[in-house]
């Protein structure tokens, strides 16, 4: 099943006993095996320590890796075992949710699985907390691949129109060659490293495929962050991230099953938020 910005994946099985983790299927994206894997293991450390295992069946859990938090996914029978997800339509229930793969290691943002989470986690606040050697950059930015959803490409078209508020990048995953515009007129942009939007005044979270992996990652770099609204949300950025506390949330809205699904976004509503920050820089400060 393919929705009208992002695919699906699958959801991942596994067999645990006192002994092993045993992995029955696999996403068709690498990192996603690997990582739910990983966070897989240690949830069996933990189960073992605390003697769950002692004279009992094996244990099967179902693992929902999908890009989007629909209830209309077609999950695959379940004969018995725990069924965890990591995505929900609604922050409400977020808390519930498995951690996604990104906790463990996610190549694309510089966490590749050699570092622990709290190291890399560490880097990004120590990174964000040096003097700058040059002024921050003052527009607010968002970079990524914006074929992933539709509002990425209307980010594009306001930053054309407010260049001195926006700054927005296409970049694609990699194999695309950089300055070469593709079908869809898209130029390919030179990849930032993630560490490196620090650099920036404001951060812009956007919706993709579905969840946000970087969303648990952004406030590390301790500037102002506005998150425009989804309805599909990971464990850390759905219950531990707070709007008007840690973030300033834009309005929008998905409307429709997931097939057909519209997404209503008045970009102005950006640039009233963009403008606050600007106006309200304590405020902002603390936020961040």
């Amino acid at each position: 099943a393919v929705s009208p910005w992002g695919r699906p994946s699958v959801t991942l099985a596994f067999v645990l006993t006192e002994t092993n983790v045993t992995q029955h299927h696999w996403a068709k994206w690498v990192e996603r095996s690997h990582g739910t894997t990983s966070l897989m293991r240690r949830a069996h450390t933990v189960l073992l320590r605390r003697g769950f295992f002692h004279r009992r069946p094996p244990l099967h859990v179902w693992v929902h890796v999908a890009d989007a938090g629909y209830p209309e996914l077609p999950l695959p029978i379940h004969p018995r075992g725990v069924t965890l997800s990591t995505v929900s339509r609604h922050t409400e229930g977020a808390r519930h949710l498995f951690p996604d793969y990104s906790f463990a290691e996610w190549p694309a943002i510089g966490h590749d699985g050699r570092q622990s989470l709290s190291d890399f986690m560490r880097g990004l606040l120590l990174h964000s907390q040096q003097p700058a050697p040059w002024p921050l950059n003052p527009q607010a930015v968002f970079i990524g691949d914006l074929r992933m959803h539709p509002v990425r490409r209307v980010l594009l078209e306001l930053a054309h129109s407010h260049p001195q508020k926006l700054h927005v990048r296409h970049v694609p995953p990699p194999g695309e060659v950089r300055g070469v515009a593709s079908s869809d007129g898209l130029v390919a942009s030179e990849r930032v490293p993630f560490r490196e939007l620090a650099r920036w005044s404001l951060l812009i979270d956007a919706p993709g495929g579905g969840w946000s992996g970087r969303l648990k990652f952004l406030p590390l770099l301790m500037r102002p962050l506005l998150v425009i609204e989804r309805d599909a949300w990971g464990w850390a950025d759905g219950h531990v991230l707070r709007p008007y506390e840690h973030y300033r949330p834009v309005a929008a809205q998905t409307l429709g099953p997931w097939q057909t699904a519209q997404f209503q976004f008045d970009p102005h509503a950006l640039l009233t938020e963009i403008a606050w920050c600007r106006e309200h820089m304590a405020e902002a400060a603390q936020m961040a």
